[in-house]
This record gives C-alpha cells, sequence and structure tokens, in this order.
C-alpha cells in the first residue's frame, strides 16, 4: 500500500521515511499495528479526560474528546486453537462467522466456524485479546472478516464492522 493512500487518521501515526523504506510485508506489520494501537487509544480516550485523571493537564477534556474520537471500522484479529480443533490453515477462500459460546462461564469466548459442506465447523478461537475488543461491539457476529495470513500457531484477519 502507497503511503499516501494510507487513512489520514492514521497516517499521522506512521513515519513516512521508515514506511519508505520498508518491504510489503513489513509495511503491512506496520500499517496494522499501528492501526491497533489507533483502536486501543480509541477505546481508552473516553476515559481519560480531565475530571477523571488527575495526574497531568495535558489531557483533552471529555467534550471535546467525545468529538474528535473517529470511528473504528476494522480492526485486525487472531484466530487460535487450530491444533485442537483439527488443524485447519485458513487460506483467502475460507468463508468465516463468528459465534459467542455461550456455555462459558467467563463470556470470554468466540468460536471461528468455517463453511464446510453446507454445515459450520468450529475450527478455532479468537484470540482472547480481541474478544475483549470485539465485547464492546454490539452483534459483531454480523461483521465482515477477511484472510491475511498464516503463522504457525495462530491465524490473522481483518474484522470489519457490520
Amino acid at each position: 500500500m502507497d503511503y499516501d493512500r494510507i487513512p489520514e487518521d492514521t497516517r499521522r501515526y506512521i513515519c513516512r521515511y521508515t514506511y519508505d523504506n520498508m518491504t510489503k510485508c513489513e509495511k503491512v506489520v506496520y500499517y496494522y499495528g499501528a492501526r491497533n494501537i489507533l483502536n486501543d487509544m480509541i477505546m481508552i480516550s473516553p476515559m481519560c479526560n480531565r475530571e477523571t485523571d488527575t495526574r497531568t493537564t495535558s489531557l483533552v477534556p471529555s467534550e471535546i474528546s467525545q468529538k474528535i474520537t473517529p470511528a473504528v471500522s476494522s480492526r485486525v484479529i487472531s484466530f487460535v486453537g487450530m491444533r485442537f480443533l483439527g488443524y485447519h490453515i485458513f487460506s483467502s477462500q475460507d468463508v468465516v462467522i463468528l459465534e459467542r459460546e455461550y456455555h462459558d462461564p467467563d463470556g470470554l469466548r468466540v468460536k471461528v466456524l468455517l463453511s464446510q459442506y453446507n454445515k459450520w465447523v468450529h475450527v478455532a478461537y479468537v484470540s482472547s485479546q480481541d474478544v475483549i475488543w470485539l465485547e464492546n461491539i454490539r452483534e459483531f457476529e454480523r461483521g465482515y472478516i477477511k484472510f491475511v495470513e498464516n503463522f504457525s500457531d495462530f491465524s490473522r484477519f481483518v474484522y470489519e464492522l457490520p
């Protein structure tokens, strides 16, 4: 991805010189890392205001932070546990959906279901770090999921809000 095509809200956190001297793979990792950090900052920003945080006076007042917090439309999430559920290796042709695991007492498990022969098969879980982010999204099961890459013990996907 060309530096000028990066969305402006993300571009301000990416150094152009560093980005331009990276390989394509490094650029993808750098971009998605910046997006994840930005997503985390957005989740925290409503909690950081002058009324609740007295340690510093340089924080943005709550009424302004509400206006400048952009809507996050996507995030890179990780799928784990494939080796315990049949060793599925994801590809760009896979059709997957997310489903909350209702019988989990902690409520912190989200199953990854794969479409195979007109049936949904449980092949992985969403990583616990990403589940915490998903819990804040109403009807997260309706989001769009796109394959990014596989690693030895997890896979990465881009999750786009419904």
